[in-house]
């Protein structure tokens, strides 16, 4: 069971090269991260959409929410996808958690669940907000 505050020691905050906050990712394992592919491709400082050149790209991040304020970590950008948006960047050394991630399964085109209606929230990091901007709304 993850209560609200404690999902937030798997919430990565994902850097450009000079440092400032491009955008957010999720720790899938204690050494992996999903983000989308245009943040992976921003901190990379790789603009050019091209899937060769990014993979093996490092970029620069680090958690937020961890009790330890870990510093600036670096990962390496392991897979990448940029027609579905999506990236996974993987550490060279996993980070200690409190307890694993809730474990990703992919699911089959077409059989995912209705969620109309469904209430999400979800972090950002906007220009000029550091810290995040936390966001609720309802899927429609």
């Amino acid at each position: 069971m993850t209560s609200q505050h404690s999902f937030k020691q798997f919430i990565v905050r994902i850097l450009s090269p000079s440092g400032s906050p491009i955008g957010a990712g999720v720790l899938i394992t204690s050494s992996e991260i999903l983000t989308c592919a245009h943040v992976a491709e921003s901190a990379a400082d790789m603009n050019n959409r091209v899937t060769d050149k990014l993979l093996g790209a490092i970029v620069s991040l680090n958690l937020p929410f961890m009790p330890d304020s870990l510093p600036i970590i670096e990962g390496t950008i392991q897979v990448i996808d940029v027609e579905r948006d999506v990236a996974v960047i993987a550490l060279a050394k996993g980070i200690n958690l409190d307890y694993p991630p809730h474990p990703f399964v992919p699911l089959e085109e077409g059989l995912m669940p209705p969620l109309y209606s469904h209430p999400y929230r979800a972090l950002g990091f906007p220009r000029g907000n550091p810290n995040g901007v936390w966001t609720t709304g309802k899927i429609v």
